[in-house]
């Protein structure tokens, strides 16, 4: 079916991922989006990564363009070439593996002419994600790594590509992204539906890389939940293979100093 969870557990307190990859496209089903390889998190009951939702069905002009904002590709949290949303969705499983310290899950997406989009998370010890976003292909133009938030306090620091929350209660997430090449950080235009006709502003943004030859996008993304703001560790994280590798992919991810390297290898 395309949907894949990570978690701790199956109460409230318990953190859980739910990733996206499915092979009907909007094109195909009217209840579809725009939105393979997006994903939310939760963590003691909180969704820190929400979908934008429907908002409105209608057909009328007006409201379909009301409801097509909503669907759009770069407004879910995943990538996307200059913004455009996917012109096919042809999903991939390249590896699932739930179980153990370090759960791994690995989709693709061909989404544009040109480009094919890997996604690879770990999620280590039950504590912490990684992601790792892979734009392959000769096609040109920016490449965006797009993240939406809850709404709420969130705190932007556009020179470390970092974002971090700021809510009331005992859960939140630092993100910080660590690209392989330049990239800058961008507010966007962030809406989430709560019910019909109903939507509230969150923070949106978006890491832009531009892509001028056939060379690969990559960017490797750390989401670390914590009780209290006070002790957001620090992170660092590189690529240990130099390029894009069919076969798989490895990283190095250090938290407050202690190092972890992380590999995924296909068949």
């Amino acid at each position: 079916g395309g949907y894949y969870v990570m978690r701790t557990g199956w109460t409230v307190a318990d953190m859980m991922m739910v990733l996206q990859n499915t092979p009907d496209g909007p094109s195909e089903l009217w209840h579809r989006q725009y939105d393979n390889n997006t994903f939310e998190l939760w963590v003691k009951g909180r969704n820190f990564f929400p979908d934008s939702g429907c908002y409105v069905y209608a057909v009328d002009r007006e409201v379909t363009d009301q409801r097509n904002w909503f669907r759009q590709t770069r407004v879910h949290n995943t990538l996307t070439l200059d913004g455009r949303n996917l012109e096919t969705t042809q999903s991939v499983t390249g590896l699932w593996q739930p179980e153990g310290k370090e759960q791994i899950l690995v989709t693709e997406n061909p989404g544009y002419k040109g480009l094919k989009h890997r996604r690879t998370v770990f999620f280590v010890d039950q504590a912490y994600f990684v992601i790792v976003d892979e734009a392959t292909g000769n096609a040109r133009g920016t490449v965006n790594l797009n993240y939406h938030f809850r709404e709420g306090e969130v705190n932007v620091d556009a020179e470390k590509n970092m974002v971090t929350t700021a809510y009331e209660g005992s859960s939140n997430v630092k993100l910080q992204c660590f690209p392989e090449k330049s990239a800058s950080l961008r507010a966007e235009e962030g809406w989430r539906s709560t019910a019909y006709r109903q939507r509230v502003a969150r923070t949106s943004v978006a890491f832009d890389t531009n892509k001028d030859d056939a060379e690969a996008v990559r960017y490797i993304t750390v989401i670390y939940p914590v009780k209290d703001v006070a002790a957001y560790p620090v992170l660092e994280a590189k690529f240990l293979n130099k390029g894009y590798d069919e076969k798989g992919v490895e990283v190095e991810v250090s938290v407050n100093g202690t190092v972890r390297r992380l590999a995924s290898r296909l068949n």
